[in-house]
């Protein structure tokens, strides 16, 4: 008995550890990022000695089970596909762009470490949740509690920093700091990346939602939902307005339902009939109520708005959709099948960038070892989630091959997983 104690509690600090280090990694990076300067490579190191280790811990006979194996064939073979299209791609006859900087043929070099920069990024969360996940299974309830505890501490921290940032205006806590010469109003706390913050506040509003729900716990939820309006990202708002409407429908008894239905007619009545009072000073005070405004006024796309432009279809306005499409001219056969410009920011939207970088066959693969991950989810929450995170890839770039998410990803499946005995948590979070 000792000594499975002793066992469990190592597989705790295991988990707990990995979990903590890279949430310092990220506090490292928004020094970094926020400040005009690079993200520091130590988070890259870090992660490339957690996927040995992972990968060193799947060769070991009890780290092995059937959806593992599924996973790591399709890391093996995505990672393939992306490394023999990188190779057969001809780069004599096509600049490259990726953020201001152009390369040419002489620059294929750049482009295999682009390309393998970009695609380790891309699956590492398949790396990191089925070595999570063994950890977790080894996990005593009370474990499982705390590990819970510091991703709710986490969601929490990111909170308190957006808030604070915006009531006394700190530059670091902006969601566009460190940018020269570039202001959009957000704050995102001390989150390094802007898109990435999209990302970890769509699942942290869906796990608060979960424990709101099973475990009638509140604050998360207003925390986090405060948290994403403070963000200042269009995408961001409409997803989060649609997932909280749909899921208090979808939860509460019918009167409720009317009571919620009721409210939201006040609510958009009196939001409405503010708009001729408001919209002059939020439009001076808040540029993305001036984006939509304009939208709005000029008959514009509501698509191209929430995409910040990159879906626009109008050749003349600049869209960056017919840059992508030009790239087609430049790929063989083997290219549209295996990829090959990993790395390369085309439309900086996860469901065209990923093409590019897997080619059709890599594609499907990863999209079915993204099913296999969710297929985990909670049944109640599952097929909404999926339907929102495939949107937000849609309206948002960055969301596929941002690794900082893959931890939090991975506790928000464990969390709501179907098999997870939640009832049991909840006697032993209130005895």
């Amino acid at each position: 008995m000792e000594t499975a104690f002793r066992n469990t509690n190592k597989y705790f600090y295991y988990a707990f550890c990995i979990l903590g280090v890279f949430f310092c990694i990220e506090l490292l990076n928004t020094f970094y990022v926020k400040n005009g300067l690079p993200a520091s490579k130590i988070s890259t190191l870090i992660r490339i000695i957690f996927e040995a280790i992972f990968i060193s811990c799947f060769f070991i006979r009890r780290f092995i089970d059937r959806t593992t194996l599924k996973l790591f064939l399709i890391f093996a073979i995505v990672l393939v596909c992306s490394t023999v299209g990188n190779i057969i791609i001809d780069t004599s006859a096509i600049n490259l762009t990726t953020w201001g900087n152009h390369f040419s043929s002489k620059s294929s070099g750049l482009l295999s470490n682009m390309s393998f920069l970009y695609v380790n990024q891309c699956l590492f969360i398949f790396l990191y949740f089925y070595f999570y996940k063994l950890l977790f299974k080894k996990l005593s309830p009370m474990n499982k509690k705390s590990l819970f505890h510091l991703y709710e501490f986490i969601i929490l921290f990111y909170g308190f920093t957006a808030i604070i940032g915006f009531l006394f205006d700190i530059e670091i806590c902006r969601t566009y700091a460190g940018i020269p010469g570039y202001y959009r109003w957000g704050y995102n706390g001390l989150l390094p990346y802007t898109n990435a913050s999209s990302g970890f506040w769509l699942i942290a509003l869906f796990y608060s939602l979960f424990v709101f729900f099973k475990e009638k716990r509140k604050f998360l939820l207003a925390i986090s939902l405060m948290a994403t309006i403070l963000a200042g990202s269009k995408a961001l708002w409409l997803l989060t307005g649609s997932i909280v409407f749909i899921f208090f429908m979808k939860f509460y008894s019918n009167r409720n339902k009317i009571a919620i239905l009721i409210l939201s007619i006040i609510f958009f009545t009196l939001f409405s009939a503010s708009v001729p009072y408001l919209l002059p000073i939020l439009r001076d005070k808040i540029d993305i109520v001036n984006d939509i405004a304009f939208a709005v006024e000029h008959k514009d796309d509501i698509i191209k708005v929430l995409s910040s432009g990159r879906l626009n279809f109008n050749d003349s306005g600049g869209g960056r959709i017919f840059e992508a499409l030009s790239y087609l001219d430049y790929l063989s056969y083997f290219n549209y099948l295996f990829g090959g410009l990993g790395g390369i920011v085309i439309m900086e939207l996860s469901f065209i960038d990923i093409p590019f970088a897997f080619g059709i066959l890599g594609t499907i693969l990863f999209i079915k070892g993204y099913f296999l991950l969710f297929q985990n989810i909670e049944s109640s929450f599952k097929n909404y989630f999926i339907l929102f995170y495939f949107v937000t890839a849609l309206l948002i770039g960055w969301l596929f091959n941002t690794p900082s998410l893959a931890p939090y990803l991975t506790i928000f499946i464990l969390k709501t997983e179907s098999n997870l005995k939640t009832e049991g948590l909840c006697k032993i979070q209130n005895s």
